[in-house]
């Protein structure tokens, strides 16, 4: 199988060897071209620098051995008492090139979905292979192991499969032996995304590039979750100890044994130091200047001293013993404060060319590299980060000067917006006033209108009225004359010699007794 070519010939891997391994002249350097452990390490880094990369890779492996050391000497009292060892989700081999130091070959047994990783392995270590399955009921296996490790599995293990193949593994472990493995603790979980009721959240997200996503994402789960289900999987046998952020100071473990094969009290455990190069600078006549800092998060541990190697020959001892209230603030952590260190390396002591290896020791003697680069590169790096640390600093001042002008302008247009909003509301109050004087002009209107209607009625039988009274007084006028003439026509009658004698003849009637009716 192709390997990563960056390995081969590279005295970087060459002091890096020498820093890691037990055995560094038969130790198994080679990487496997696909490794996609390497190749999400590279993806992480902003220069994907090769170099660096190995150096995370291999640390990384002398790492998870240091963590299942301490772990497997607890439980067995020694590592040599682990008669068979399971590595499930093996991956490519980061952490069994460092755990065949410890253990013979045929008493290590890799897994993995990834049929390539588990060949690559049986075939350049001298392993034994298993090739995983998609289901974990298809996973049957014909023997026990004494010590099981999952690291990085069950945090991207869905619900529906985290309890299955849980229950697999168990299955698998001897009546005195282990089960250790890992899980992203919902402590990691972003403040705004909530844990699930049943305390387990799985997102469809992960480094594998070939893997279904819903199979293989994200898991977040609780510790109460964790502990139901090793209670039912085990008929509550199961006595387990959980070490927070145990795996890389960011993981969870659990460590999980049963009845009498369990030690009575919890492992004592400790966490690799960590720690960082500020500066590194060389002069022109060839002297050396650094600056860094180092911390151990292990209770009442510390930083025994920071280690400047080149090759097998160690140039200088550091304490960390420098006021950082930096790295106070960064961890919130009081106790953190002495944890700068600075060195001066003399001219003729390094040459710009030698591998440069800074290495911190803590008390429990644990080791982490921190880092591992030509000199010369290490500088040209550390000169650029520095500027680059500048321009982010200015760009951040920058961003933070225009965020408060932004806060500013967003100040007055939410003053502007509030009296614009102000005068909004007075100008539809005015609007809905001038609407109700408008309805009640009209409803006057309507009413003037029907007034005026009215009135023209009014006016219409007044007018003819007045036509009637016209014509009655033209009528009383016309009758007047009519009497007149009447009054006229009787006085004339009256005046007449035929009137006088009808006169007569009544007055005659009466005197003689008759009736006078045609008076």
């Amino acid at each position: 199988m192709q390997t990563n070519v960056f390995v081969d010939d590279n005295p970087l891997v060459d002091a890096l060897v020498e820093k890691l391994a037990r055995s560094p002249a038969t130790f198994k350097r080679d990487i496997i071209a696909i490794d996609e452990m390497y190749s999400y390490l590279i993806d992480e880094l902003d220069d994907r620098n090769g170099d660096r990369t190995l150096t995370y890779y291999y640390s990384m492996g002398r790492a998870i051995l240091d963590t299942v050391k301490q772990i497997a000497d607890w439980h067995f009292g020694t590592f040599e008492n682990v008669g068979s060892f399971l590595d499930f989700a093996c991956g490519y081999g980061r952490f069994t090139r460092f755990l065949i130091e410890e253990l013979p070959p045929e008493r290590i047994w890799v897994s993995d979905i990834y049929k390539q990783a588990v060949k690559f392995q049986s075939e350049y270590f001298g392993v034994n292979g298993i090739f995983s399955t998609p289901l974990p009921e298809d996973y049957d296996r014909d023997r026990l192991f004494d010590f099981i490790l999952a690291s990085s599995f069950f945090s991207h293990m869905p619900e529906q499969t985290f309890e299955s193949w849980m229950r697999q593994l168990y299955r698998l472990k001897s009546k005195s032996g282990l089960l250790l493995f890992s899980v992203l603790d919902a402590d990691l979980l972003p403040p705004h995304v909530p844990m699930s009721d049943a305390g387990i959240l799985f997102s469809p997200a992960s480094e594998s590039q070939s893997l279904d996503k819903q199979e293989y994402g994200t898991t977040f789960v609780t510790e109460t979750y964790v502990r139901r289900v090793l209670d039912r999987i085990s008929g509550g046998k199961a006595k387990v100890y959980r070490l927070p952020k145990g795996l890389n100071r960011y993981q969870d473990l659990y460590a999980v044994s049963e009845g009498d094969a369990a030690p009575s009290t919890p492992p004592t455990f400790s966490h690799h130091p960590e720690g960082k190069i500020d500066y590194c600078y060389i002069k022109p006549d060839g002297e050396v200047r650094l600056r860094g800092w180092g911390v151990d998060f292990n209770a009442g541990g510390r930083v025994e001293e920071v280690q400047l190697w080149a090759g097998s020959r160690l140039l200088g001892t550091y304490p960390c013993s420098q006021e950082r209230p930096d790295i106070v603030d960064h961890y919130q952590r009081p106790e953190l404060l002495q944890s700068g260190w600075s060195g001066v390396l003399s001219p003729g002591e390094i040459s710009p060319q030698e591998i440069l290896i800074i290495k911190i020791v803590n008390t429990a003697g644990l080791e982490a590299i921190v880092e591992a680069d030509r000199l010369s590169s290490l500088a040209s790096r550390r000169a650029g980060e520095i500027q680059l640390t500048k321009t982010r600093t200015q760009l951040a001042q920058t961003r933070e000067q225009l965020g408060a002008i932004a806060q500013q302008y967003q100040n007055q247009l939410s003053r502007i917006e509030g009296e614009w909003r102000r005068s909004q509301a007075e100008c539809d109050t005015q609007a809905a006033e001038l609407e109700r004087y408008r309805a009640a002009g009209e409803a006057q209107a309507a009413e003037l209108e029907r007034y005026r209607a009215a009135g023209e009625a009014q006016a219409e039988e007044l007018e003819r009225r007045e036509r009637q009274i016209r014509m009655a007084d033209d009528r009383i006028q016309i009758m007047d004359a009519q009497i007149q003439m009447l009054d006229n026509r009787i006085q004339a009658m009256e005046s007449s010699k035929f009137w006088k004698l009808r006169t007569k003849w009544f007055k005659l009637k009466r005197a003689i007794g008759l009736p006078a009716d045609d008076e």
